[in-house]
């Protein structure tokens, strides 16, 4: 998981705090963890909604209105992805597309009690699953500094630094079907200082030990897909489209997870 926030609220009698979750993909959830501070003796409550960009500013705009005298119940009522009362807990919500939405803190009805409020929110993608095998396999093997680059990859792919991600993800690829490729073949790779293993004798190797032939050429496509990216800011001036970039780190992972089950069985905890 991308740890998106982590802040204290502090939110006096009658008024709210909000915060924005924000992603530019919606195959994955935010979790959210929800505590208010309590003081000693007490056990105070807070509400906690999640809306979208419309209904979040229609929320305010119903609260500036009841400040100025207007009744609640004749307020048009915004649609909420949550809606709770809470002391704490967790809470999951996926985004139903792409786009900014927002958490609320809700503290307008209460008239005696300010409220300290610690939010934590991450993002969690829905290969997570995916992704945890590999760390597995990556440490248990000892394979640490490639797990290190895919930690690296999804990090800048979420601060939009789509040059840094697609570098990392080409580095992680290669470095994987590296060591697959001597594992399956029993050979040793000699690869020169300074550059990147052949990738026409590791696919054509890893062929004759028994690898699909069509899916070890998806993954040399991958390869150049990404190695392209990883360019295209020396071509074009530019560095690579969020969306194209997102794309490539779900097809590396999709290939280095297709490379670790290359490894036999009988060596897959050497």
């Amino acid at each position: 998981m991308l740890s998106v926030l982590q802040q204290r609220f502090s939110i006096p009698v009658r008024e709210f705090a909000d915060f924005v979750l924000k992603t530019e993909q919606s195959d994955g959830i935010f979790v959210i963890d929800i505590e208010v501070v309590q003081q000693p003796g007490r056990a105070d409550d807070i509400g906690f909604m999640v809306m979208d960009e419309e209904n979040w500013k229609l929320w305010k705009h119903n609260q500036q209105a009841i400040k100025a005298g207007a009744t609640a119940t004749i307020l048009p009522k915004p649609t909420r992805f949550i809606s709770a009362r809470l002391s704490h807990g967790p809470f999951t919500f996926g985004p139903p597309r792409a786009g900014s939405y927002y958490g609320i803190l809700d503290n307008t009805y209460s008239v005696l009690t300010s409220k300290v409020v610690d939010v934590k929110a991450s993002w969690m993608w829905f290969e997570d699953a995916r992704l945890r095998f590999i760390e597995r396999t990556l440490k248990m093997r000892k394979w640490d500094d490639i797990w290190v680059l895919i930690k690296n990859a999804e990090t800048a792919l979420h601060d939009d630094k789509t040059i840094d991600c697609c570098n990392a993800l080409r580095m992680a690829l290669i470095s994987v079907w590296a060591k697959v490729f001597e594992i399956a073949t029993g050979e040793k790779l000699e690869i020169e200082k300074g550059r990147t293993p052949d990738v026409g004798t590791l696919a054509s190797r890893l062929t004759q030990e028994g690898a699909s032939e069509n899916s070890v050429g998806v993954i040399k496509r991958i390869w150049s897909y990404v190695s392209e990216l990883a360019h295209v800011e020396k071509v074009e001036a530019r560095p690579p489209k969020l969306v194209d970039t997102a794309f490539a780190f779900g097809l590396t992972i999709a290939g280095i997870l297709y490379l670790l089950h290359l490894i036999p069985e009988d060596r897959r905890t050497d």
